[in-house]
């Protein structure tokens, strides 16, 4: 089945924390109308909450829509369900609170905080952890995640590291949330419930690694938008 024109679903992606719309090349192959949310600069300690309000503003998509992110840009992706009423909200390799992130990660916030944004920014960049903690990747992706790192403002990068570890979740939403997670994400495991789809092998870029297995749980829950 073939969908054409305003028959499209809408779909409008968040990318994750020092990503952007090359993030989603493999997501193009999806039977649906994409838009990718450029990110703002956020004010100076602004919460998602606050963040999500006003990044909420800048989506161009008419309704009904999905919104769907990765990582970080899945709780972005909460924040926002609350303004905009979207048909669902979808997570890959993301989660609903803080409290699914590594307890040493929570616990270094404050460490976060007092190191410089250029030097966090050169530690994702070089240190040989930082890449290997994002699961298996070909050196075409490797490469695109530095490129993605490079581009992305420092401060950028700081703030949403640090408002990650201390994001209480969205309570109260009024949509579905499905979730698709890697079994082998290290940077923010999978959930022993609460995930609709677990991808075997798969660490914490799966719409990269297994691009197959995310645009297939995505189409699911988009196809009934097409009439």
């Amino acid at each position: 089945m073939t969908t054409q024109g305003s028959d499209l679903p809408r779909l409008v992606l968040f990318a994750g924390l020092g990503a952007d719309e090359r993030l989603f090349a493999r997501q193009r192959r999806l039977r649906a109308s994409i838009e990718v949310v450029k990110w703002i600069d956020p004010h100076p300690r602004e919460s998602f909450a606050d963040y999500g309000r006003r990044i909420a503003q800048t989506i161009r998509s008419p309704r009904p829509f999905y919104v769907a992110g990765v990582s970080l840009g899945g709780m972005i992706a909460l924040e926002v369900a609350r303004y905009v009423d979207p048909v669902a909200v979808i997570l890959i390799a993301s989660c609903r609170s803080c409290a699914a992130l590594p307890r040493w990660g929570r616990a270094g916030r404050f460490i976060v905080r007092a190191v410089p944004a250029s030097l966090q920014k050169w530690a994702n960049l070089h240190m040989p952890g930082a890449l290997r903690a994002l699961g298996a990747c070909e050196p075409d992706e490797r490469a695109l995640i530095r490129q993605m790192i490079r581009d992305t403002p420092a401060g950028f990068l700081k703030w949403g590291l640090h408002e990650a570890l201390r994001w209480p979740g969205v309570d109260g939403l009024k949509v579905p949330v499905y979730h698709i997670h890697g079994d082998r994400d290290r940077t923010i495991p999978c959930p022993a419930s609460g995930v609709d789809c677990v991808v075997p092998g798969g660490g914490h870029l799966i719409n990269l690694t297994h691009a197959d297995h995310v645009n297939r749980f995505v189409q699911r829950q988009i196809l009934p938008a097409v009439s």
